[in-house]
């Protein structure tokens, strides 16, 4: 959903670029941010509600179930700044030619806040699966508050289309 999300936010704000018509896009660029918030947070919400079901579904041992539930808890609570960054890098960003920043952002993110937050989790910390998990989403964290900031300074709202 999330992706579904950002594609369609990407898709109506190009068309309102390509249109000349920067005030409206701005404007879809907000609307679709909470949009993007309200869905995911009920989305995270009935993937936490609906963990034990799906997990029954499996013939896993108690272990693999206890770790997949909380890895689906976090993967629930942390799916809001997932959606909101495919909103605004993937649909708003992208959309407005800023493709080199997302690029940067994303690249940044990954492999310097992500891949050594797995490392640090799984081989100096030894923590359990879920709480490594949810060290890596720090990397969301960081692209939420960056992307959500370059979002609201509007530079990111030009046509690319002359």
């Amino acid at each position: 959903i999330g992706m579904g999300i950002g594609s369609a936010t990407g898709i109506m704000i190009a068309n309102k670029l390509g249109a000349k018509d920067i005030a409206q896009a701005i404007s879809y660029a907000r609307k679709c941010m909470v949009v993007a918030g309200v869905f995911s947070v009920v989305m995270g919400l009935l993937l936490i509600a609906s963990a034990p079901f799906i997990l029954s579904f499996f013939d896993i041992s108690d272990t693999v179930k206890h770790d997949a539930f909380y890895i689906l808890v976090v993967v629930g609570l942390c799916m809001f700044l997932k959606t909101i960054n495919f909103a605004t890098i993937v649909g708003i960003l992208r959309s407005g030619g800023d493709t080199k920043f997302c690029l940067l952002l994303d690249t940044a993110s990954v492999w310097l806040i992500g891949v050594p937050c797995a490392f640090l989790g799984s081989y100096f910390l030894h923590l359990p699966i879920y709480y490594t998990v949810l060290l890596v989403y720090s990397e969301e964290l960081f692209k939420f508050f960056v992307s959500i900031r370059r979002v609201l300074r509007n530079g990111w709202a030009k046509s690319v289309i002359d």
